[in-house]
């Protein structure tokens, strides 16, 4: 007699399953906060164009607009992360989400300058909340897999990023030139989220032992001043500024160097976010294959050849390949700048490291913002790359020095 055949194994073995069911419903989740963030962040600096048209503003003075929000999109992420640490991380989503709904919903209509201002610093300031929160939320729930989920939740925030000037160059040629219908959307959507984050306010018992603790803040301290974690620090600076150096002038230089206006300005403006999508994908497998400091180095070279490129341009199809491929290696680099933080922080401050890590990577940054704008009025806007271009490989100086720290004590 034959013994019958034994039951066929799965190929799927739990060892190499991406994450819990309930994980995975979180990812999708963070994601969904995470282009929703972008998707407004991003449309200022093509906003911006429309409203130095509108009220004959220089270039300084535009910079300085898009630095408000900028700014406070950055501090406001200390406080998000230390208030995800202590409360976790979906109830902070939430909050920080209806806040940007309402302040959206003021924005369409509003047509003061200074008004304007002051909505777009509060919605800044809210929605900065979140990259703190989400990340701390999903490096605590992938574990074994960190750098796939962070690059998947990169590749939901370039959507948003992607969407942002596409959205204002609908509203621009639908609407007669006028951009304020994007804040209906904005609007529709954080109170979208604000509905389905109800379901997560009851988080898995693993992670709110990983999240909500008291925070010891003289451990933390010192913990934060290694050596190490100022490295790190010194990194998002400098990354943060050549970072900042391309994005905010972009459409600015599309417009009044090469003469790409509406909604042709806005699409070139994009090229920048398309990239990004194979960039989280490609950077989130390069974190898991390479370890984190060798992947960050190796993206950040690229960078700083993709800003050469851009010193050298001349003529906007060679511009927008340099545009590209600094999108792709900027964004390749962030799961693993992500998964770093995760590996040199202790669990009950990896909010609060996360929220730091933010404040240098956007508000510190928008230093060298106001300074560029400066550059851009006395010297042209072309004259900004050559200092993006030095920027860019200060941060692979640092990058080296963190790759050589990493190898002495196997962190990441």
């Amino acid at each position: 007699m034959v013994n019958p055949r034994p039951p066929r194994r799965s190929m799927r073995s739990p060892r190499h399953r991406f994450g819990t069911r309930e994980a995975r419903r979180a990812l999708w989740f963070c994601g969904a906060n995470h282009a929703y963030v972008h998707l407004i962040e991003l449309a200022w600096p093509v906003i911006v164009v429309f409203l130095r048209n509108d009220f004959g503003w220089t270039y300084t003075e535009a910079f300085l607009f898009a630095t408000v929000p900028g700014v406070l999109f950055g501090l406001g992420a200390l406080p998000g992360g230390i208030l995800a640490d202590k409360f976790g991380s979906f109830k902070v989503l939430r909050a920080s989400n209806l806040v940007a709904a309402l302040g959206a919903l003021c924005v369409f209509f509003t047509y003061n300058p200074w008004l304007l201002v002051a909505e777009a610093g509060i919605i800044a300031f809210s929605t900065s909340f979140f990259h703190p929160a989400s990340l701390s939320a999903v490096s605590s729930l992938f574990k074994e897999n960190r750098g796939k989920a962070l690059g998947l939740h990169g590749v939901a925030g370039s959507l948003g990023q992607y969407m942002a000037p596409v959205l204002v160059g609908v509203s621009i040629a639908l609407f007669s030139g006028e951009w304020r219908y994007v804040a209906l959307v904005w609007g529709a959507y954080g109170l979208a989220l604000v509905i389905w984050g109800k379901g997560f306010s009851a988080q898995r018992p693993d992670e709110v032992a990983e999240q909500k603790h008291n925070i010891g803040y003289r451990e933390a301290s010192r913990h934060v001043l290694a050596f190490l974690p100022m490295m790190i620090m010194l990194l998002f600076i400098v990354r943060g500024f050549y970072y900042r150096g391309v994005q905010v002038p972009l459409s600015m230089v599309y417009s009044d160097v090469y003469g790409i206006t509406g909604f042709w300005m806005a699409m070139a403006t994009s090229m920048l976010f398309i990239s990004a999508f194979p960039g989280h994908l490609l950077g989130g497998w390069a974190t898991d294959r390479w370890g984190s400091s060798k992947s960050i180095l190796r993206f950040t070279a690229l960078s700083a050849l993709a800003s050469l490129v851009l010193v050298l341009a001349r003529d906007p199809f060679v511009f927008t390949l340099g545009i590209m491929l600094f999108g792709f290696s900027f964004f390749a680099t962030q799961p693993s700048t992500n998964a770093i933080v995760a590996e040199v922080t202790m669990k009950n401050i990896r909010g609060l490291f996360y929220g730091l890590s933010f404040v240098t990577r956007f508000g510190v940054a928008f230093a060298a913002v106001i300074f560029l704008g400066h550059v851009g009025d006395t010297q042209g806007l072309q004259a900004i790359f050559p200092w993006v271009l030095g920027f860019a490989i200060l941060a692979t100086c640092a990058a080296y020095v963190i790759v050589g720290v990493v190898r002495k004590r196997g962190v990441g």
